[in-house]
């Protein structure tokens, strides 16, 4: 259950950095 807020989280982030570079 813990996993499922982290990748809720890395989802975005990683989708920020790419939109970022």
């Amino acid at each position: 259950m813990s996993t499922f807020p982290v990748l809720a989280e890395d989802i975005p982030l990683r989708e920020r950095h790419v939109k970022g570079r």
